[in-house]
């Protein structure tokens, strides 16, 4: 099942008020639209703000009047700002992307794996339907068969994120069972910490996930099911693969005394 993912694509679209001029104005001067658009920047992704930044350098050159001795000195300084600002956040991006990697769960990951399945379940049980203490209670033989066949690719693939040895994120495929429907894989356990949301991390996971499915010759279709609740969020990953609604099911989770519909989704792979 998918859970919550904060990052959403729809943030990554930059929409300028109408209210806003495009011509000089001295009712709006620059310091006004540099507030404004200091406010607007941190609520978008890193690239976008790296794009923007360099963009609002210019448009503050071009609102502010100036006489024609300053003209040619303003604009240079107001380019060599922009680079400055562009090659700051590239470095900083280039940084972070760096500090996490994105790989196969492997054997020896099973006590972290578990920590972080734990981990998710415990701060959204409805998203995924499933309760931390059925979890909890695996056996140590059963973490490390999941975690052995995710990483021999036996009818489970699984993708995780790793900084400085910690796994903060992941996502895992499901092959169905049986001769008539292993073509069909299931999107299951999508979760990336909190503290790292936002940062390219899902997008990381989904695109290795989807190139190590496409190698499997007799996967064709994928599926998963998400439960409608009131702080449903979770959008990316269901945009990343194309779903597109299949069906509902009533009354599907039921957590204390409610109950919740789930919807199914489906996608083709090839």
């Amino acid at each position: 099942m998918i859970d919550n993912i904060s990052f959403n694509k729809a943030n990554t679209h930059l929409s300028i008020p109408s209210s806003l001029s495009t011509e000089p104005s001295l009712e709006r001067p620059s310091s006004w639209c540099g507030r404004y658009w200091s406010k607007t920047l941190k609520s978008l992704d890193p690239l976008v703000q790296t794009i923007s930044k360099c963009l609002l350098g210019l448009a503050l050159f071009t609102a502010t009047p100036l006489s024609a001795s300053s003209n040619e000195t303003a604009q240079k300084a107001a380019v060599e700002d922009s680079q400055t600002i562009l090659l700051e956040n590239i470095s900083s991006a280039s940084d972070f992307k760096h500090q996490f990697i994105v790989r196969s769960l492997a054997p020896n990951d099973w006590e972290r794996f578990r920590d972080l399945r734990l981990k998710a379940l415990n701060e959204n049980p409805i998203a995924y339907g499933i309760a931390v203490s059925d979890e909890a209670n695996r056996t140590d033989e059963e973490w490390k068969s999941i975690c052995d066949s995710a990483y021999h690719g036996n009818g489970k693939w699984y993708f995780v994120a790793e900084v400085e040895g910690e796994l903060i994120g992941i996502v895992g495929a499901h092959e169905q069972y049986g001769a008539y429907m292993r073509h069909l894989v299931e999107i299951v356990g999508a979760y990336v910490a909190p503290e790292f949301r936002r940062s390219g991390v899902m997008a990381q996971l989904c695109e290795s996930l989807k190139n190590r499915l496409l190698e499997e010759p007799h996967v064709e279709q994928l599926i998963s099911w998400v439960t409608l609740h009131e702080h449903q969020s979770g959008k990316y990953v269901s945009e990343y693969f194309g779903f597109k609604y299949a069906g509902k099911l009533s009354r599907c989770v039921k957590y204390g005394e409610h109950y919740y519909d789930c919807c199914w989704l489906e996608a083709s792979l090839k």
